[in-house]
């Protein structure tokens, strides 16, 4: 029996540039895509599943940042700013069983 869950990747913003960004601002259409992205975390935040990769768990957002802590961690809380994380959401209710 396999259980299979719908996944979906909110890839980083910005990355490419980042020290443009710094040192003139952020364009129009970067700033409406990092508000879109911050409005799915928001709406999808118990859902989040990884964060650049790595299993998390109670996930929450103070500021510009997305607060977490590591799926198999003893309780110490990690932040990473939304704009550049990647992070994995299951937009599932429930998984589905799937018999192999």
């Amino acid at each position: 029996m396999k259980i299979q869950t719908t996944k979906i990747t909110l890839p980083p913003i910005g990355l490419d540039t980042q020290i443009q960004d710094a040192i003139e601002g952020e364009n129009e259409e970067t700033k409406l895509a990092v508000q879109d992205k911050k409005e799915k975390v928001k709406i999808n935040l118990n859902r989040i599943v990884s964060i650049n990769n790595s299993p998390v768990r109670e996930c929450w957002i103070k500021e510009e940042n997305l607060h977490y802590y590591m799926a198999n961690g003893k309780g110490v809380e990690y932040y990473f700013p939304i704009k550049y994380a990647s992070i994995g959401i299951d937009i599932d209710s429930g998984p589905t069983i799937t018999c192999l």
